[in-house]
C-alpha cells in the first residue's frame, strides 16, 4: 500500500493556512484519499459547492413513499471534500469567478500530490517529445 502521508499538510492555525489574502486553501487528506477545499468564510464554500450540484430526481419519488431525500446532489461534501478527478475542475471555476488563482493557497506537498497523481503522463509526453 502506497504511503500517501509526504503530501498531507498540517497547520498550528488558520494564519498558516491562509496566508496574506488568500480566500481558499486546497489540500490533500491520506485518510479519505480525496482533496479538501477549505474557506476563511462559509458562504463562500457554500457557492463553490452549489455550482457542483445537481438536482436529484429522486426526491420526489423517495418523498411519495415516507422518505426524505436531500432536493440536491453535491459533488463536494459539507466540509469541502471532493474526488481528486474534480480538482481541475474546480480550480477553473474559481478562475472564471475571481479572475485568476491568486486567492487560492496550495501548498508544495498538494501540488506534488496532483503533479504525481493527476497528471503523471505529463511529463511522460514531454520528455518523448
Amino acid at each position: 500500500m502506497a504511503d500517501y502521508s509526504q503530501y498531507k499538510d498540517t497547520f498550528r492555525n488558520s494564519y498558516e493556512a491562509f496566508p496574506g489574502n488568500k480566500l481558499f486553501r486546497l489540500q490533500f487528506d491520506d485518510v479519505t484519499m480525496c482533496l479538501q477545499l477549505t474557506s476563511k468564510r462559509q458562504d463562500l464554500l457554500e457557492e463553490i459547492r452549489e455550482a457542483f450540484s445537481v438536482d436529484n430526481p429522486g426526491a420526489f419519488f423517495s418523498e411519495r413513499y415516507g422518505y426524505k431525500a436531500e432536493k440536491k446532489l453535491y459533488a463536494i461534501n459539507k466540509f469541502g471534500y471532493f474526488l481528486p478527478g474534480l480538482v481541475h475542475s474546480v480550480l477553473e471555476w474559481i478562475k472564471t469567478q475571481y479572475g485568476s488563482l491568486d486567492c487560492l493557497a496550495v501548498s508544495s506537498k498538494c501540488a506534488k500530490y496532483i503533479r504525481d497523481y493527476m497528471t503523471p503522463l505529463k511529463d511522460e509526453v514531454s520528455q518523448k517529445f
